[in-house]
């Protein structure tokens, strides 16, 4: 097993473990109820840079070419920069107009947001 840094194409594999992991969370970050767009909404943003879904946060564990774990992670200090992309998502999309999410960090901490892996 290797553990490596996550890279955009692994969206298939990791985002489901994370989906998984945050449970109800992942509705309230991306304003569905839906498992699947739910899931879909994730894996955009996964691929994208500088959010708190980013690949760039996460780590992932690997064994014989699949993804069996993930964690993601950040520092406390950039929640509301790696929010602000989400946010401005569900004001556009879902017109859900949220100032901030819910706070899970503190702004003097490294936050391990979820820590994920396939049973």
């Amino acid at each position: 097993m290797i553990i490596r840094p996550a890279a955009p194409e692994d969206a298939g594999q990791v985002i489901p473990l994370l989906y998984d992991a945050i449970g109800s969370i992942a509705y309230v970050l991306t304003g569905t109820d839906n498992p699947a767009s739910a899931i879909h909404a994730m894996s955009e943003w996964y691929k994208q840079r500088n959010n708190r879904l980013s690949y760039e946060n996460v780590l992932v564990a690997e064994k014989d070419g699949e993804a069996v774990g993930a964690a993601l992670f950040y520092h406390g200090s950039r929640i509301a920069e790696l929010d602000q992309p989400l946010l401005d998502r569900l004001a556009a999309r879902e017109g859900i107009i949220l100032a901030s999410f819910p706070a899970e960090s503190r702004e003097n901490e490294f936050y391990l947001d979820s820590l994920a892996v396939n049973p």
